[in-house]
C-alpha cells in the first residue's frame, strides 16, 4: 500500500512513530512536513504548501492519505484531492479540535475540515459523539495514544545519567495552573520537574520554580527520567480529563512506577493498584506518593506489571497503525 503522511515531523513526534510503524508493516510512505519555525515563512507558505500537497498526491497516487492533526491543511485542499485521487483520507487529531482557548491546539482549518475526511480518529471516547454531532464527521474511531518501542523501553543508565536524571518523584510535562496547584502539595518531597520555560515564567510557586530542571524531555531521555525515578507522576491536562494522554503509555513502556490522575479510560487501560496507582485529588496524590516511596518491593512489582501490560495488550504505535489499516480495509 502507498501512504501519504501529512504532519509536523519533529524528532520525537507522533508523526515519526506512525511513519516507522507503516514502514515496518511493509508499506511505501511519502511524507509531507508542515512544520514552519518562522512566522513570516508560515504565513507565506501556508497556501503554497497546500498547492504542493495537491501536486505531490497527484504524482504519488497513494491508496491512503493520513493526516496528523491537520493544522495547516485547508479544507478546500481535502475537497480538491477527491477530484484527482481515489485515496481514502483519514485524520488523527492528537488534540481536542474544539479546544480553542489553548494556543496551538486547534484552528479554523481543523474545525472546518472535519466533515471532509473519510474517517476521523480521536484518542478520547468522549469526543466520538461530539465529532459527529458538532463537527459533522462522516465516520469516527477511537484510536488511543501509544508507545514507540524505538524510544520507550526500560533503559540502562550510566552512573552519570542516574545522578543527572534521578529524583524521588518526577513530573514530565508542561505547566498549567492546575498542575501547579497539585504539585506544590509535594513540597516535602524530592521532586524533579522536566518541561519548558513556562515553569519559570508562569509558575507562581517559588519552590516549584526551583524544582524545574531547565529542560524538556522527549524520546529516550524521557524514558531515562521516568524510569530512574521512584515515582513518575501523571497529571492530565484539562483537555485530557476523563481520558488519557501520551505519557499514560510512554511511562509504563519505560517500566516506570506510575501514579496517575484517575480517569475512566486510564482505569480500563491499566488495572488499579496492580499495574498503576491512581488519585483523584491532591491529598490522595500526596498520601499515595508517601506510601509507595516506602514500599520498594510493591513499587517495583507494579512497575513491571504495567510494563508487561503495555506489551501484551498491543499498546504500541505499531498496533495503532494496524488499526488504521484495518479501518482502511473496512471502508475500501
Amino acid at each position: 500500500m502507498k501512504i501519504f503522511l501529512i504532519g509536523t515531523f519533529m524528532p520525537s513526534s507522533i508523526e515519526y512513530s506512525y511513519l516507522r510503524a507503516f514502514l515496518r508493516l511493509g508499506h511505501t510512505v511519502k511524507c509531507f512536513d508542515t512544520t514552519h519555525k518562522n512566522l513570516f515563512i508560515k504565513i507565506i507558505k501556508k497556501k503554497l504548501d497546500n498547492r504542493i500537497i495537491f501536486s505531490e498526491i497527484k504524482n504519488f497516487n497513494p491508496d491512503l492519505i493520513f493526516v496528523i492533526k491537520g493544522y495547516e491543511v485547508l479544507p478546500e485542499t481535502i475537497d480538491k484531492i477527491r477530484d484527482i485521487s481515489r485515496a481514502r483520507i483519514f485524520c488523527f487529531n492528537s488534540d481536542d479540535p474544539f479546544e480553542i482557548t489553548i494556543k496551538g491546539t486547534s484552528n479554523s482549518n481543523i474545525l472546518d475540515s472535519i466533515p471532509f475526511y473519510d474517517h476521523y480518529f480521536t484518542w478520547s471516547k468522549v469526543l466520538l459523539n461530539i465529532l459527529k454531532q458538532k463537527g459533522g464527521a462522516r465516520n469516527v474511531g477511537y484510536l488511543p495514544f501509544g508507545f514507540d518501542s524505538f524510544f520507550h523501553y526500560p533503559q540502562t543508565l550510566s552512573k552519570h545519567e542516574a545522578d543527572k536524571y534521578f529524583s524521588e518523584i518526577t513530573f514530565v510535562g508542561s505547566w498549567d495552573e492546575e498542575r501547579e496547584k497539585w504539585l506544590k502539595e509535594l513540597s516535602s518531597f524530592n521532586l524533579g520537574i522536566w518541561g519548558n520555560s513556562d515553569w519559570l515564567f508562569k509558575c507562581s510557586d517559588r519552590w516549584l520554580r526551583g524544582r524545574w530542571k531547565k529542560k524538556e524531555m522527549f524520546a529516550q531521555d524521557m524514558s531515562k527520567v521516568v524510569g530512574s525515578s521512584h515515582v513518575s507522576l501523571n497529571i492530565l491536562r484539562l483537555q485530557n480529563k476523563g481520558s488519557h494522554n501520551m505519557r499514560t503509555f510512554e511511562a509504563h513502556a519505560s517500566q516506570a512506577f506510575v501514579i496517575s490522575e484517575r480517569s475512566p479510560e486510564i482505569c480500563e487501560l491499566f488495572k488499579e493498584d496492580s499495574e498503576a496507582v491512581y488519585f483523584s485529588d491532591p491529598k490522595e496524590m500526596k498520601d499515595k506518593v508517601a506510601y509507595y516511596l516506602k514500599a520498594d518491593f510493591l513499587r517495583k512489582k507494579i512497575a513491571f506489571s504495567g510494563y508487561k501490560r503495555c506489551l501484551k495488550s498491543s499498546y504500541s504505535y505499531l498496533d495503532r497503525a494496524k488499526q488504521v489499516l484495518k479501518t482502511y480495509e473496512e471502508l475500501k
